[in-house]
């Protein structure tokens, strides 16, 4: 095996030790559910309350722990949120209390994969944030060991030890200054090589955000430097460099930009490939009533005086209050250089996305969405042939239904199609699930769900049955099971796999929490058993 890179190993350290060093108590503020739509909750806070996309926050109800949700839009006065957990219906009129950003434990591990990252987690609720005198810090520092013991033919055994880390201090010295730092250090260790590629033993570390920002809303100019990772770059990815921006009206924003691209696979640093770009955010309107943005980027890569890539970014959100939803996005790629060869067009669309939703009343929603997009040529895959690039357009729609069915009861249906160009079978898909909260017992919830697809290769189904118990300290325990059947179209043959599963979380304190799932799985593509441990401080 390989020895961890020690000037790796002692970053990490100075990381660790930092942020633990920063973890002290701060007070808690308390803000209020303004409505729910289908897909979000809608608060009476915003940026001015100190809310940033990526928080955690707490629900409560009469003193009693109800769900657990994560900003993903913030307004000045408004914020909308995703629930993460819950163990019964979120209210307008609860009380939600910050907490911090980043995933928690209770992990899910699926489909074995020897290359594949660590299961993802799901977050449950944690206390109240922390923070020294001179910041407003949020974030968790966790540990994770995720091993799968193969006990099929090929005998290949998978580590994966992991250290994550996600760290905001906001409003440092008292100014409108945030620091954000997020990454993980991982290392893959197999019981043998796999093939060519994928060695024994190897490491894997990220640095996804590594920045310093000015980030008042209602100053004039503002500015991030560093790895940067921020909403006003639209679709433009992450930059090392910096942004300026500045505010020409309380509803027009207008920017610039400019750095380093990093490297897609590893994140490293490469100063070989730049980016630059010029960007407008519009917003107005606010929650509960009739709101738009919009954005619109023009984005420059260049290898050495090469161009790379070039590309306009189109961006429209619509919502009528409670009721209607519209969005849109697109991407235009410019053609110029060596990126105009016969046949292409001078300006492509490359990606489109449009969705709509739609909320007759309290208890349905639908939605529907349509996307197209193809693969597009850059420096990093110019030298692929022709015969291995694929240009071919892949289009799918989507439809879902979600509705609250009374005592308890809610469920949700959906199906779609994907059509890939050259092809003369598209794909099927489709799902449903029926979840009862507060089964037989309180704080008991009891989910069903099936899958199913049809396609040119094969063709399958993903039946699943789930029982959870949250408990008001923010303990979780569950108990899962599930199957996957499919049938190759070539062939005919018939292929099954299971898997039972039991996870949980438990907090030792306040904001130090341990979590651990295993999992069984057999049949006849994989069977072995599945552990994953995780020990976590919440900032």
């Amino acid at each position: 095996m390989h020895r961890a890179q020690p000037a790796a190993a002692r970053l990490w350290l100075a990381v660790v030790t930092v942020a633990l060093l920063l973890a002290a108590p701060a007070a808690a503020r308390e803000f209020k559910v303004r409505y729910l739509s289908a897909d979000f909750v809608y608060l009476d806070a915003g940026t001015v309350d100190g809310l940033a996309p990526g928080d955690t926050l707490l629900v409560s109800r009469r003193g009693e722990r109800v769900a657990t949700l994560a900003v993903a839009h913030a307004a000045e006065h408004s914020a909308s949120c995703r629930v993460l957990a819950a163990s019964t219906a979120v209210q307008p009129g609860d009380a939600v209390r910050p907490l911090r950003d980043g995933p928690v434990p209770v992990a899910a591990v699926n489909a074995p994969s020897p290359r594949a990252p660590a299961p993802t987690v799901e977050p449950t609720p944690i206390p109240e944030p922390s923070g020294p005198p001179w910041a407003r810090t949020s974030g968790y520092v966790a540990l994770q060991w995720y091993r799968f013991a193969d006990r099929g033919a090929s005998g290949l055994d998978y580590d994966q030890p992991t250290l994550r880390l996600n760290f905001r201090a906001r409003k440092l010295w008292g100014k409108d200054l945030t620091f954000q730092m997020r990454g993980r250090a991982r290392h893959d260790g197999r019981s043998r090589r796999y093939n060519e590629t994928i060695p024994a033993d190897e490491w894997s570390n990220r640095v996804y955000a590594l920045s310093l920002a000015y980030d008042n809303p209602d100053a004039v100019v503002s500015w991030q430097a560093g790895r940067i990772v921020s909403n006003a770059l639209a679709a433009t990815g992450p930059v090392d460099g910096a942004l300026l921006e500045a505010r020409l009206s309380p509803t027009l924003r207008a920017g610039a930009f400019g750095g380093f691209l990093p490297d897609w696979s590893s994140t490293a640093p490469r100063g070989s490939l730049r980016k630059y770009g010029l960007f407008l955010n519009a917003a107005g309107g606010e929650y509960g009533a009739p709101r738009w943005s919009a954005a619109l980027a023009g984005t420059a890569e260049y290898h050495g005086s090469t161009v790379s890539r070039q590309y306009l970014f189109l961006r429209n959100d619509w919502q009528s209050g409670r009721r209607w939803s519209l969005f849109q996005s697109w991407e235009i790629d410019l053609n110029n250089g060596w990126r105009r060869t016969p046949g292409t067009a001078a300006v492509e669309l490359s990606n489109v996305y449009l969705s709509a939703g739609y909320r007759p009343g309290g208890r349905t929603a639908l939605s529907v969405s349509y996307d197209n997009r193809r693969s597009y040529r850059t420096w990093d895959n110019r030298a692929l042939p022709d015969s291995l690039f694929d240009a071919a357009f892949r289009t799918g729609l989507r439809a879902n239904l979600h509705a609250r069915l009374g005592a308890g009861w809610t469920g949700s249906a959906g199906g779609g199609w994907r059509h890939r160009q050259g092809e003369a079978d598209d794909t099927w898909s489709w799902h449903g699930s029926l979840t009862r909260d507060d089964f037989m017992v309180g704080r008991v919830r009891l989910t069903a769900q099936v899958a199913g697809f049809s396609g040119p290769w094969a063709d399958g189904f993903n039946p699943s049955l789930q029982l959870q118990k949250a408990f008001l300290a923010g303990h979780l325990i569950g108990l899962s099971g599930g199957a996957y059947l499919y049938t190759s179209t070539a062939g005919g043959d018939r292929r099954q796999n299971r898997w039972a599963r039991i996870d949980g979380t438990r907090y030792l304190t306040t904001r130090f929490f341990l979590s651990g799932q295993y999992e069984r799985d057999w049949g006849d593509d994989v069977e072995g058993d599945r552990f994953l441990a995780e020990a976590g401080l919440n900032f």
